[in-house]
């Protein structure tokens, strides 16, 4: 076999092998979800989870969901999340310019849950969505009790 021959199929070799590589499934990714496809998720049993401090969550949090902070050591995540890897995740943080969602969602992945998904908007965002806590109606004065009648002695 000459010199050419040998480098083409060694080359086509390589090609080959390239394109096999690349039709194998794609590595699992985070999605962005608004709040409808968040709350679509929870309703259908997915996990909601706040990325933030546990101070963070103190402060305030999205109804139903769990606290797990992105620097949580892998054994947290293991305690609270779903033993199911297939389980749809989704996490949040504080607002937009936090990053605790996409660093608690990046540890699922490397845990190895496949349906992981942030809203990024976060707890700043779903709270303003939140309508005002209605107003107590003003009270009504008290009515003055009538005087009670003295009774001659």
């Amino acid at each position: 076999m000459s010199l050419s021959r040998a480098i083409l199929t060694s080359a086509c070799a390589l090609a080959a092998s390239a394109l096999l590589v690349g039709c194998g499934a794609s590595a699992p990714t985070i999605a962005n979800y608004d709040w409808a496809q968040t709350e679509t998720a929870v309703k259908n049993g997915g996990t909601l989870i706040d990325a933030r401090s546990t101070k963070g969550h103190a402060a305030g949090t999205i109804p139903g969901s769990i606290n797990v902070p992105c620097t949580s050591e892998n054994s947290v995540y293991a305690e609270k999340l779903p033993e199911d890897r297939a389980a749809e995740l989704v996490f949040y943080c504080g607002s937009e310019k936090c990053s605790a969602s996409t660093k608690g969602a990046n540890a699922a992945l490397k845990l190895g849950f496949t349906k992981v998904a942030v809203y990024k908007p976060g707890y700043k965002a779903w709270k303003a969505s939140q309508p005002a806590p209605a107003e107590p109606a003003p009270e009504a004065p008290a009515a003055e009790a009538p005087a009670a009648a003295e009774t001659p002695a």
